[in-house]
């Protein structure tokens, strides 16, 4: 958790302006799993939401269907996202929608 923590602090996720910044991070040699909200959204779907997410994508990694997990993370994340902070006309992304790769090492 630390570590995922730490790059979501990298990725400056908590410098959005509704602070709903969210990382789905895998740690693949590790074997760990976390996802992370900023207050902003922590605060509308509260921890039992991150526990049952993280829960689903465990459960598809360990029944060998990593892929349907994470496209299942992403899309209620999602979700949420939309519920919670419906788009603006002046919305704009604050985040870069990219994929972040690395080794353990940073």
């Amino acid at each position: 958790m630390a570590r995922a923590i730490e790059i979501f602090e990298r990725l400056r996720m908590h410098q959005t302006a509704e602070r709903a910044g969210v990382l789905l991070y895998l740690a693949v040699g590790d074997r760990k799993v976390a996802v992370i909200g900023d207050t902003g959204i922590h605060q509308r779907v509260g921890q039992g939401y991150w526990d049952e997410l993280v829960a689903r994508v465990i459960e598809h990694l360990r029944e060998g269907r990593p892929r349907e997990g994470l496209v299942g993370a992403v899309a209620a994340l999602g979700a949420a996202l939309s519920t919670h902070f419906p788009r603006r006309r002046d919305d704009r992304n604050e985040l870069s929608d990219r994929v972040s790769l690395e080794d353990g090492g940073g």
